[in-house]
């Protein structure tokens, strides 16, 4: 197939014709939330007619997590500027995705700093859709998520889940479509 169309048409035909345990386990990989409640909630749509309705479905269904799932989502997560390991599309996707963070070694140490600070707030790793991003970007907003109370970090967390979603369910669908193809 020629067309991105035309390829996440077909990942949208294998997800819906998935066994559930196998789409629930796809949607854990690839959107790293690893909580039953949302991944029922998005399994139990199926079938999608477009992308679009998976992703809405998908991004909605984030709405509903209470503070303790969203937590959940940070489960194996590795530290932002820290390397990824693997070789799994999620692993080759995370590498791709956090690429603009950069290697200047007063960056890292600031990074570093900055993700102790959060963790030490917070009681896990900080979680950003990094797509588009420089290692000084995401020291800023640790910097300025440092700032929250609880619930609104709650919020931010859900916000960067859903960017995340945007940009991971097309690729899963490329990825089923297309297998060991980048997107």
């Amino acid at each position: 197939m020629n067309s991105a169309a035309g390829v996440t048409d077909s990942g949208l035909a294998i997800v819906n014709s998935m066994p559930r345990e196998e789409f629930v386990q796809k949607l854990f990989d690839s959107c790293h939330l690893p909580v039953l409640t949302w991944a029922e909630n998005v399994e139990a749509a199926r079938p999608y007619d477009t992308v679009e309705s998976l992703l809405g479905r998908a991004t909605s269904a984030v709405d509903g997590l209470s503070p303790e799932e969203v937590v959940a989502a940070h489960t194996g997560l590795t530290r932002i500027g820290a390397p990824i390991a693997g070789t799994d599309a999620e692993a080759r996707w995370s590498r791709s995705e956090s690429a603009g963070v950069g290697t200047e070694t007063e960056l890292l140490a600031r990074l570093a700093a900055a993700n102790e600070a959060y963790e030490e707030r917070f009681g896990h790793v900080f979680l950003i859709s990094a797509t588009g991003l420089t290692g000084w970007d995401i020291v800023e907003a640790i910097r300025a998520r440092l700032g929250n109370d609880e619930a609104a970090e709650t919020e931010q967390i859900k916000s960067e889940l859903k960017k995340l979603m945007a940009i991971r369910l097309p690729k899963l669908l490329h990825e089923l479509a297309e297998p060991g193809t980048s997107y």
